[in-house]
């Protein structure tokens, strides 16, 4: 027959013992083999905690990996743990064991998911945990490079990079370059940057990559070009046609110049130290 009884407070190990009284009132022994029996009382459940990805506050993939801690004082331990994305419907149950692999729900859509994980211990106790993650998929949005504040031409390889990058969710994070060397190491993002182009005398292109926290780059081409010219243009003067005598201050002066990337401007002198502000070229 099943009889309640309340055992004493505290969880652990519990021993309950019995005495059977016949009719004419001798009562058996309560140490005889048999006549008592042994239980762990366990209420306390399992302790733990759940980080998804190592705590990051974004995943740029559905597949994560969620770090797990569990302890139960009681000694059942914790024989089995299932995962939820929504705290209804749970997996199937598993060992436990830390790091599990996961994979969140609806992977083509950015936002908010939250992972938990349900411990079951030998005695029967559950106790629930859960942490949060933002998905965040998408590269980010836009970007720009511009060299050296956009002239054309610079006479020096080492210039300046004016960046920007813009994402809408996670927001902008790191940043490299390729002026034709191969990538720079990422560095954080930052709206200038310096850098040393590599092809001398000749067009220098770079290209930009920006990326979001949640480590999403850039996929469209952001890219600058800017000619380093560090030649100098070499010409020819000659006044009033090759004339050994001027009969007036009013000359005319025939000029020819050359350059790999062409001649814009020229000045004049009269003394190699005052010079007049310089004009167009025109032979």
């Amino acid at each position: 027959a099943a009889n309640n009884w309340p055992l004493s407070a505290g969880d652990g190990l519990k021993t309950v013992y019995v005495r059977y009284a016949d009719t004419a009132g001798n009562w058996s022994d309560p140490q005889a083999p048999g006549a008592s029996d042994e239980i762990i009382l366990d209420t306390a459940g399992v302790t733990g905690s759940i980080l998804v990805n190592g705590g990051n506050a974004y995943a740029n993939s559905e597949n994560i990996t969620l770090m797990l801690t569990y302890s139960d004082g009681s000694g059942a331990g914790c024989p089995l743990m299932e995962f939820s994305n929504n705290g209804l419907d749970w997996s199937g149950g598993g060992a436990c064991n830390s790091p599990s692999a996961w994979t969140l729900t609806n992977p083509s859509a950015d936002g908010a998911r939250s992972v938990s994980v349900r411990y079951k211990d030998a005695a029967g106790n559950q106790t629930i945990y859960s942490d949060d993650i933002i998905l965040d998929k998408t590269p980010a949005s836009t970007g720009s490079i511009v060299i050296q504040n956009g002239v054309d031409t610079t006479t020096t390889a080492s210039v300046t990079l004016a960046l920007s990058c813009s994402d809408a969710l996670s927001g902008c994070s790191e940043m490299k370059f390729n002026g034709g060397g191969g990538w720079s190491e990422p560095a954080p993002f930052a709206t200038t940057a310096a850098y040393t182009l590599l092809t001398s005398n000749g067009t220098n292109t770079v290209i930009a990559l920006f990326s979001d926290i949640a480590g999403n780059w850039t996929t469209a081409t952001i890219s600058d070009s800017i000619i380093h010219d560090n030649t100098i243009a070499t010409g020819s003067l000659t006044i009033a046609g090759g004339s050994q005598y001027a009969i007036a201050t009013s000359v005319t002066l025939t000029v020819s110049a050359s350059d790999a990337n062409g001649v814009t401007n020229m000045k004049f002198s009269n003394d190699g130290s005052t010079w007049s502000s310089p004009a167009s070229y025109a032979t």
